[in-house]
């Protein structure tokens, strides 16, 4: 047996579930035809290929067959598609991002719904392709094929949220997509467009961007929507008149490369984009947008509307961005290719270390304490050994000197254990007479350092002590800090 479609016009363009057609042409059928073979009699073939076998008289008339029972071999008969039976098929889940409640496997009245950060792929069996974005509820109330045709019945409603549609063209006179929300019915032949199905206030708005759309609601009327224009449908269910969508605005002067993990673009404010009262921003891994990892929309500003995108890991990214005019209506959109490089982060600035004991910044002139700090921990002295004396005096402790005594008996201090100058991390800084401690970290003779170059209350810095001879002046100079040599 053979089959093949005749559609007996080509230039049909039908209103798919709309009240009236678009044209008067739209009510001509698609018809199969039905090539017979040894042993086919009109009661087989409407047991075969009808929904309701009993038409078969119908097919009859239309072919003018008189004898139901002898039919020539190899004759041709006009069955209209719309009598024939069909058989469920289930629709694909191409893949899904974020939180996702979906079956395994979408037959008819399955229901997919995305959370928050949810976004989902579904193919219908007409191959046209769903873009399921955050906060939506989609049911799949029709997803059927004729069997021995290429024809097909796809439907869903969107119950609320927002969907991208990609509807597969459909042959002339042959029914296309359809997609119920419950304000209206939107019914397409191939083309490119958005529906978004709002709950305060209730009401559906549709969006195109290719071909053309029909747009019915529960009040009488319809309203044919080209490529560039949008409608809203109230609560009510009237369809309001079509209105121009928002140009795509202008993303070239946005960077292309992000060096920070906390993404940030300022969108400009265009001076042709008059009537933009948000911004709709889209930031994916694909060119089809179908691997969206984030979906935001943020309010215009005169001065700069800023995008922020966090957690994402390095690589190449599309940023889409379209505008959102009074009614909601989301524009034209335009995209910007990107890339994030921003591990291992670079290092934040940071102000340069004072050079000498008489150099103090703004922040630092009141604050000799911090200052003495600072020095300590450049020179590799920890928190342990950094301690507060009587009268509020700072304190820096640093490690005696080892393999040497003084004539007493006693540790080597240096000159700087009998007072003097020493080096903290670059910053020379007095000191007096210190006391000889055991070193907390280590268990080893220490010397505790008083920095002298300080008025503090209570207490009044001592003049350093002279070295005594050139071997205790050639020991004196300087402390060097940890890991390198001194100033």
């Amino acid at each position: 047996m053979t089959a093949s479609l005749r559609a007996v016009s080509l230039a049909v363009l039908v209103s798919l579930g709309a009240a009236a057609p678009l044209t008067a042409a739209a009510q001509v059928p698609l018809e199969h035809l039905h090539v017979t073979v040894p042993g086919d009699t009109l009661i087989g073939i409407g047991r075969q290929l009808l929904a309701e076998p009993r038409r078969w008289r119908a097919v009859a008339r239309l072919n003018r067959i008189a004898d139901p029972d002898r039919i020539p071999v190899g004759a041709r008969l006009r069955i209209p598609v719309a009598w024939m039976r069909t058989e469920p098929r289930p629709a694909t889940l191409l893949g899904s991002i974020g939180t996702v409640q979906a079956p395994a496997t979408l037959d008819e009245g399955s229901e997919v719904v995305t959370g928050d950060d949810g976004h989902a792929v579904v193919r219908l069996v007409d191959g046209t392709v769903l873009r399921l974005r955050p906060r939506s509820r989609l049911g799949l109330t029709e997803s059927r094929v004729v069997p021995d045709t290429p024809v097909t019945r796809a439907r869903a409603r969107l119950g609320s949220g927002r969907v991208e549609v990609d509807a597969a063209p459909a042959r002339g006179g042959e029914p296309g997509f359809r997609i119920d929300t419950p304000q209206g019915v939107l019914g397409v032949r191939g083309t490119r467009f958005r529906v978004a199905s709002d709950t305060e206030p209730a009401r559906s708005r549709g969006e195109v961007t290719e071909g053309v759309v029909a747009v019915s609601g529960a009040v009488p009327g319809q309203q044919r929507v080209q490529a560039g224009f949008g409608t809203v449908i109230d609560t009510s269910g009237r369809v309001a008149d079509p209105v121009r969508l928002l140009p795509a605005p202008d993303l070239a002067p946005l960077p292309r490369l992000q060096e920070r993990v906390l993404v940030r673009f300022v969108v400009p404010t265009p001076a042709v984009m008059a009537g933009v009262v948000a911004w709709r921003a889209q930031l994916a891994r694909d060119a089809r947008f179908e691997q969206v990892l984030g979906d935001l929309r943020v309010a215009h500003r005169p001065e700069g509307s800023e995008l922020r995108f966090v957690g994402l890991p390095d690589g190449d990214y599309l940023l889409r961005v379209r505008g959102v005019d009074a009614l909601g209506l989301e524009g034209l959109d335009a995209d910007l290719p990107f890339r994030l490089k921003a591990r291992p982060e670079p290092p934040l600035p940071s102000a340069p270390a004072p050079r000498h004991a008489g150099h103090r910044g703004a922040g630092q002139r009141h604050r000799p304490a911090a200052r003495r700090r600072r020095a300590a921990s450049r020179a590799g002295v920890g928190g342990s050994d950094r301690q507060c004396g009587r009268g509020g005096r700072p304190r820096v402790r640093l490690p005696a000197r080892g393999g040497t005594s003084r004539v007493d008996g006693g540790p080597d201090l240096g000159a700087a254990g009998g007072g003097g100058q020493c080096v903290v991390g670059g910053c020379r800084v007095g000191v007096e007479p210190a006391a000889v401690r055991p070193c907390r970290s280590t268990g080893l003779p220490a010397v505790e350092l008083a920095p002298a170059g300080v008025r503090h209350a209570g207490a009044r810095p001592r003049d350093p002590t002279p070295g005594r001879g050139a071997g205790a002046e050639r020991r004196t100079s300087r402390v060097r800090p940890a890991g390198g040599a001194g100033r």
